[in-house]
């Protein structure tokens, strides 16, 4: 059981990692950030480290998260974005999760005696 819970809460960062990384609106990502954080420090709580949690909550989702969708719904405007640019972010961040995974991939895999 608490396997599964912990794989559920590590594929619920996952997934709001990757929407984070991969929404068009700064808004949006802000939110999934927040929920990401959220479920970081839900891996906090269940490793029965309580206050790296509650830290975790306090810190970065009540101030850092707030500042940043009050930052960007002050400052920010809305500019139309072409399809060129935004084709050139999705293969910036597609090369990017590649060399992520295949850094992620060599450092987990033992190293082979020569």
């Amino acid at each position: 059981m608490n396997e599964i819970a912990f794989l559920t809460i590590s594929l619920s960062i996952c997934v709001f990692g990757l929407l984070t990384v991969l929404t068009p609106h700064v808004f949006h990502g802000a939110v999934w950030l927040s929920l990401c954080l959220i479920s970081v420090s839900g891996i906090y709580f269940f490793l029965d480290a309580s206050f790296v949690g509650v830290i975790q909550v306090l810190v970065y989702i009540g101030g850092i998260i707030t500042l940043f969708i009050f930052a960007t719904g002050i400052f920010l405007t809305s500019v139309a974005v072409t399809s060129s640019a935004s084709l050139s972010l999705r293969v910036m961040n597609a090369t990017g999760s590649l060399l992520q995974g295949m850094l992620l991939l060599r450092s987990i895999s033992p190293l082979k005696a020569s």
